[in-house]
């Protein structure tokens, strides 16, 4: 900076006395025009456009040619009958039309903000932080996800909750590659609650507690209930491997249940048979050339085609099988199933075992 020029911006000063004053102002103009909410065609540009616009701007890189030549990292400005180089500040930022983002310039390099702080401050670990009511990720036309990458398996990506900034929940990928939920009541000793691993198996370390009192499975109606008849709290015999409604005289194996706690036989809203497995009903697994593996994709499998899901198909049914059930009153029953109360004039509660 000198005496004849701004600290900042490096404009030239009219000078008292000074002959052609408009040149040294037309000057400072061609420079403020530039910089002014400064916008770049390209950041890291190397090669001089052929057919430039007069005010087009581009940052360049460290080795540019032609006639950039000798200018590594400042501003080229097309001023219509030559360029205008210019040297960026720490601090300035520039907006990317190429790239579509918002760069800054740190003394070195043009780089994108490092963190970035809404109504709090970010830092080196939380580089991006929000204090508000709520945040909205929502979608622009269809779905949308929010991705959570870790490096490698022993890493954690995970969503941590906090009460007070001290933990108290945390799920997602949590040492390994397994879906695992982890509980705390101080932040410091933590319980894994439920893990899920990468086959579709459940661990739970405590109770699982459910509005229901029964343990049940889907069967099909033998008749496939055409209708679509309300079946529950029916008592049912087996007529091969499906179900029909128990006559009186035999057994029931059990009943139409409504809310059981736990249900077996379920096709998670997909075709069953989408996966191979063996005849024991493990899973068969298959590697590809990388090592990685996955389920054997059944080749009857058409993803094309449209599935309803069992609980939403009138021909199956929840089929009660041990604990506490509504019956309708009149129908058969086992002679190990123990009657508990009268729940209304045609329905009473009985514990099967």
């Amino acid at each position: 900076m000198s005496e004849q020029t701004s600290p900042i911006l490096s404009l030239p000063y009219l000078i008292p006395s000074q002959a052609q004053k408009h040149v040294t102002h037309n000057e400072a103009l061609q420079m403020l025009d530039a910089l002014v909410q400064l916008s770049v065609a390209a950041f890291d540009a190397e090669t001089p456009p052929a057919d430039p616009a007069p005010g087009d701007t581009w940052a360049l890189g460290a080795s540019p040619t032609g006639a950039w030549a000798g200018q590594a990292d400042r501003l080229a400005i097309w001023q219509g009958e030559g360029w205008l180089f210019l040297a960026p500040q720490p601090g300035w930022r520039a907006w990317g039309l190429a790239e579509e983002e918002l760069r800054h310039w740190d003394g070195s390099a043009w780089r994108q903000p490092p963190h970035l702080g809404l109504n709090t401050s970010a830092d080196a670990s939380n580089r991006l932080a929000i204090a508000a009511p709520a945040t909205l990720l929502t979608h622009d036309g269809a779905g949308h996800q929010l991705k959570i990458n870790k490096a490698t398996a022993s890493d954690t990506g995970a969503l941590l909750f906090q009460s007070g900034w001290s933990g108290r929940a945390e799920m997602g990928l949590l040492g390994d590659d397994d879906f695992s939920i982890k509980v705390s009541s101080d932040g410091s000793s933590w319980t894994e609650a439920l893990r899920i691993t990468g086959d579709g198996d459940v661990l739970v370390d405590g109770a699982l507690i459910g509005g229901g009192a029964d343990y049940a499975e889907y069967f099909e109606w033998a008749d496939g209930n055409p209708s679509g008849a309300d079946r529950r709290g029916i008592a049912v015999a087996l007529d091969g491997g499906k179900i029909r409604p128990a006559e009186a005289g035999e057994d029931p194996i059990g009943v139409v249940s409504v809310t059981p706690s736990v249900l077996g036989g379920g096709d998670g809203g997909g075709w069953r048979g989408k996966y191979l497995r063996d005849d024991l009903g493990s899973p068969l697994w298959q590697e590809d050339a990388d090592g990685q593996q996955s389920r054997r994709l059944n080749p009857a499998y058409d993803p094309a085609r449209p599935y309803v899901p069992r609980a939403e198909r009138a021909e199956w049914a929840m089929v009660g099988l041990i604990g506490k059930l509504r019956l309708r009153r009149g129908q058969p029953t086992d002679a190990r199933w123990i009657r508990l109360r009268q729940v209304s004039d045609s329905v009473e509660e009985w514990l099967l075992r």
